[in-house]
């Protein structure tokens, strides 16, 4: 396969293999879902709003990899599957609206058709996936095999590609697990011995905040999304201290680019119109 950079920018971090963890599938599913419900209308019109505009999201930022896909493992996928009653976007509370429109099979087949459509679903060796959790049994005991399956998947592509892998998540224990591993050498996989330093990963505010600032989003398009993650980050009661405050850095280094990119990209407003 031929794989050509960025026609806007070659050395974009986003033009990479890109890979797509759970966490970042919902959360893109939480901005375009309607809060509140406004019962004026049926509950097909608001399903059939959402998810034309889910799609739309999904088009539009996940146009970056250097090879016009983004993966996930048959794990991921079978873990988002909609028909799945274990799924989280069907369990969890902050899900209900979804629950709520989505009144029958055919629209959660539906939402599967549409990730089969976004999502290039690979298969991975169950091997690979234990021989990660062995060796890095301090900082995998944390993580789900969904989350290896994904690791494991990267560098796979990483040797098949000679470029960076770049994992897209909002998992801070996923972050630190794949710190570890990128500071191995080389690992030796079913598939070959891969140079881990060609892993990377981006949180999704940095993943479209990037799209924000070299390519053709607008602030009334960007500006939305930035104020939906933000709200979703804020939101979250399930975490410890420490991990609220790194969550917190993580939240604020997004608002500093967001107000930087926007004064730049808008040099005639005062101020950004999304201001915090």
């Amino acid at each position: 396969m031929a794989l050509f950079p960025c026609s806007q920018r070659q050395d974009c971090p986003n033009n990479n293999v890109l890979l797509v963890d759970t966490n970042v599938i919902g959360n893109l599913i939480k901005i375009k879902l309607p809060e509140p419900i406004d019962h004026r209308y049926r509950l097909v019109e608001h399903f059939n709003n959402f998810l034309t505009g889910y799609k739309c999201l999904l088009e539009r930022i996940f146009n970056c990899s250097i090879d016009k896909r983004v993966y996930v493992t048959r794990r991921i996928f079978d873990e988002i599957d909609m028909k799945n009653a274990g799924n989280p976007f069907r369990r969890k509370r902050d899900f209900k609206a979804l629950g709520t429109i989505c009144q029958n099979s055919a629209d959660y087949e539906k939402m599967n058709k549409l990730h089969q459509s976004i999502f290039s679903i690979e298969e991975i060796d169950e091997t690979d996936l234990r021989k990660l959790r062995e060796n890095f049994q301090n900082v995998s005991s944390n993580l789900s095999d969904q989350d290896l399956s994904l690791a494991v998947l990267a560098l796979q592509k990483t040797l098949e590609m000679n470029r960076f892998s770049v994992i897209i998540t909002d998992d801070e224990d996923f972050i630190s697990f794949l710190k570890k591993l990128r500071d191995n050498e080389h690992i030796d996989l079913t598939f070959g011995e891969v140079s881990c330093s060609m892993l990377a990963f981006r949180h999704l505010t940095d993943y479209v905040t990037e799209i924000y600032r070299c390519c053709k989003m607008e602030k009334s398009e960007y500006g939305p999304i930035y104020l939906g993650l933000y709200d979703i980050h804020d939101r979250r009661t399930d975490m410890t201290p420490p991990m609220k405050m790194l969550k917190r850095r993580v939240l604020e280094r997004f608002t500093t680019r967001f107000d930087r990119i926007t004064k730049m990209k808008y040099p005639d407003l005062a101020k950004p119109e999304f201001q915090l």
